[in-house]
């Protein structure tokens, strides 16, 4: 359908209109002369009675092959704006599609660059000198309290090592003294 909401005009549209006028007139000019000729009046009125029949029939033939034009263009009209339909949708996934691969792209450049720059501390910090020396118990129970407070704070963080860190004592990355006599360094 164009902008207005109605069908698009049919090219050869205006050649017909002006094929039923001339073809009418022409009619109109012999069904004169017809009767002019003709001098019996029941005739004549039967001409005439025979004529307003043809048109009734005439008309009512062009109705019903209008009704059937139009019911016969309807499915097409449906169609046409069906793939009409598709394609806003299509055009709209695309575009979707394209938003999330730049924000996909700018994630990933953003963990990138976190990760190579965690990967840059973690080996500054393991040249210290005491890099490899072991945390006094009372630190290391600190450190993990901190821990604990961070996890409570912010539930939707992976805090499932913090958790299995403090239940198996620990990991190679943060070693602890023993233990004093009786002291949980993972407990509260």
């Amino acid at each position: 359908m164009s902008e207005g909401g109605r069908p698009p005009v049919e090219i050869t549209w205006l050649w017909r209109r002006i094929f039923t006028y001339l073809a009418s007139l022409v009619n109109a000019g012999l069904l004169a002369a017809v009767i002019l000729k003709v001098r019996d009046v029941q005739g004549l009125a039967a001409l005439g009675l025979a004529l307003v029949a043809a048109l009734v029939l005439a008309l009512a033939a062009a109705r019903l092959w209008e009704a059937g034009r139009r019911a016969g263009a309807a499915p097409l009209l449906a169609e046409a704006a069906a793939l009409r339909a598709a394609a806003t949708r299509s055009a709209l996934e695309a575009e979707g599609a394209r938003g999330q691969l730049a924000r996909a792209e700018a994630a990933s450049r953003a963990a990138l660059r976190l990760e190579t720059e965690t990967r840059a501390r973690i080996d500054a910090l393991n040249r210290l000198e005491d890099a490899d020396a072991p945390l006094d118990p009372d630190r290391l129970l600190e450190l993990r309290r901190a821990d604990r407070g961070l996890c409570d704070a912010a539930p939707g963080l992976a805090c499932g090592l913090a958790a299995a860190d403090a239940a198996g004592g620990g990991d190679g990355a943060v070693r602890g003294l023993r233990p004093a006599a009786g002291r949980d360094p993972g407990g509260p």
